[in-house]
């Protein structure tokens, strides 16, 4: 069986537009739990900031949520509160989640 966690750590380059895109994964194979967690924020024509979330099973589509906020701090917050909720998932699933792709120049990611 192929271990769908497995790899690398990847900054990927992403088209133009985006500010903030990381996905997460939490795998246990012996439990039958393959999860993933996808946000991602990118700056549209009107220049509202567009944070989506993307979440479900492995190898399935998964569900969305958007979020229209009108300034950077709003979006950065909203990002940083979804992260701070992967980060209890030990507790709450029992694995951790473990970032897959990452792109965060502006460092929204990291808490104070």
């Amino acid at each position: 069986m192929t271990n769908l966690c497995a790899g690398q750590v990847s900054n990927a380059i992403t088209p133009y537009g985006d500010l903030f895109r990381i996905e997460l994964h939490a795998c246990d194979a012996g439990r039958n739990l393959m999860r993933f967690y996808q946000i991602a924020a990118v700056r549209d024509l009107f220049d509202d900031l567009i944070v989506t979330f993307n979440y479900g099973r492995i190898g399935t589509r998964g569900q969305t949520k958007t979020y229209i906020v009108p300034t950077a701090d709003e979006a950065v917050r909203l990002v940083r509160a979804c992260l701070k909720r992967r980060q209890s998932a030990p507790k709450r699933i029992g694995i951790a989640y473990e970032v897959r792709t990452k792109f965060d120049p502006d460092k929204w990611a990291v808490t104070t």
